[in-house]
């Protein structure tokens, strides 16, 4: 699996694909595992760039969710940038939008 991801500032900063209504076309597990080996206890935050992803349905804000909790347990924190206004509409509508840490550009990390 090939992540695209770099380092801003003390950030790890990942690169999320375009797709359907999931989070991540691969396998969430997988992913997460790679995150972490990328990582290799660099970075305490990492923001996924979101700026590619249009849409998000209620699995793909499930696995959002897993993903935080999963990176929370290992003490990084997660951030989202650039969310598409669907994506924020879904996030503020389900009333998790002071679960997430969303900015609008890696500059406002």
């Amino acid at each position: 699996m090939e992540i695209f991801h770099h380092f801003y500032n003390d950030i790890m900063v990942v690169d999320i694909a375009p797709g359907d209504g999931d989070f991540v076309e691969e396998d969430l597990d997988e992913f997460i595992k790679e995150i972490k080996s990328l990582n290799n206890g660099k970075a305490k935050k990492v923001a996924l760039n979101m700026k590619n992803k249009k849409f998000l349905n209620s699995s793909g804000l499930g696995e959002m969710i897993k993903v935080k909790d999963i990176l929370l347990d290992d003490g990084m924190e997660l951030i989202l940038i650039a969310l598409a206004p669907r994506i924020e509409s879904l996030i503020d509508m389900v009333g998790l939008n002071n679960f997430f840490t969303i900015v609008s550009t890696e500059k406002d990390i």
